[in-house]
């Protein structure tokens, strides 16, 4: 079943590849955040217009829409979005330093050189 498939070593072979990888899951994360138009407001006191954080630039560049087919999927972002899904999933079924890298990594809970 899918807990095999989670649970495999080429699904770890897989995460712990990614895990070396923490400029690609900021891509990642990026591109889901751009193609979401997701904003997150700043605090404020009360006064003056709202403002917002430009999330996707706290991750760096996203990955560019082509849109053709890429991977089985109608462009790059929806492959860009299946791949992050993939990643997540297997994180959270493996504990691992891999996967602690991913959280962190999206999370911003590590500081890193670029």
């Amino acid at each position: 079943g899918i807990q095999a498939v989670l649970q495999s070593p080429m699904s770890a072979t897989f995460l712990e590849t990614i895990g070396r990888e923490p400029r690609l899951i900021k891509s990642l994360c990026a591109t889901l955040l751009m193609k979401t138009k997701m904003t997150f407001a700043k605090f404020d006191d009360g006064e003056g217009e709202q403002e917002f954080f430009d999330v996707p630039k706290l991750y760096g560049p996203g990955f560019v829409l082509v849109k053709e087919a890429c991977g089985g999927f109608r462009d790059t972002h929806a492959a860009s979005l299946s791949l992050l899904f993939s990643i997540t999933s297997y994180a959270c079924a493996m504990e691992s330093a891999a996967s602690d890298t991913v959280w962190n990594t999206m999370l911003f809970q590590q500081a890193e050189a670029s």
